[in-house]
């Protein structure tokens, strides 16, 4: 993950970018692993490092986000704005 640009300044928590889409506690934990690790490589330990656990994502699913990630930089309205225009998204 990215480092804060200061020294011995490690940032953990569910808010910080992460594999996890969503905010969850999942996201938080994931977030103080890699908090744990900078500290580690920062303090010079060589031993294991916290294991990050890779987030699974169901193969059928990557068409859905390709066409959201095409639409948004198109600049046009989610693909539900456009089912029922009564509830925006």
């Amino acid at each position: 993950m990215d480092s804060t640009g200061i020294d011995n300044l490690f940032l953990a928590g569910e808010w910080i970018k992460t594999d996890q889409n969503v905010t969850t506690m999942e996201g938080a934990n994931e977030g103080g692993r890699y908090a744990a690790n900078g500290v580690l490589l920062a303090s010079g330990y060589a031993g294991p490092k916290v294991k990050i656990v890779e987030l699974f994502q169901a193969p059928w699913w990557g068409p859905f986000k390709a066409a959201d990630k095409a639409r948004y930089r198109a600049r046009l309205p989610h693909a539900l704005d456009i089912a029922d225009t009564r509830w925006p998204t």
